[in-house]
């Protein structure tokens, strides 16, 4: 999977084990696209050098800078994307339990915003 994120001019640091990181000098907004069998699909919401982390049930913002995660804000609940077995599936958190889980798909990346 790698390759074909490497295919999108990304460059990728590893913030922790399955979730990549792309960024670009020109810009610093990003996305989280789902990537199927090698080609981009879904893509969410414009973002700024931000992504979510996850610990013990409850999230947090943190700010990204560089590559590297810097400040990080107080834990809350809402949505995020699980990571397993190469898989991620996207879940909502309610009362810092997971509720609804969709369906696993088969990559995740941040893409920067002059990629498409």
């Amino acid at each position: 999977m790698l390759a074909h994120v490497l295919l999108l001019n990304l460059t990728i640091a590893p913030l922790w084990p399955g979730t990549l990181y792309g960024h670009t000098a020109q810009t610093h907004t990003y996305r989280y696209c789902r990537v199927n069998f090698g080609m981009v699909s879904y893509c969410g919401r414009w973002f700024t050098g931000k992504t979510v982390l996850w610990d013990r049930n409850a999230y947090r913002t943190c700010h990204v800078f560089n590559g590297r995660l810097s400040y990080c804000g107080a834990w809350f609940t809402g949505e995020t994307v699980i990571w397993a077995n190469n898989a991620y599936r996207t879940c909502h958190i309610f009362n810092g339990r997971l509720s609804y889980c969709g369906q696993r798909f088969s990559g995740e990346a941040i893409l920067s915003e002059g990629q498409f």
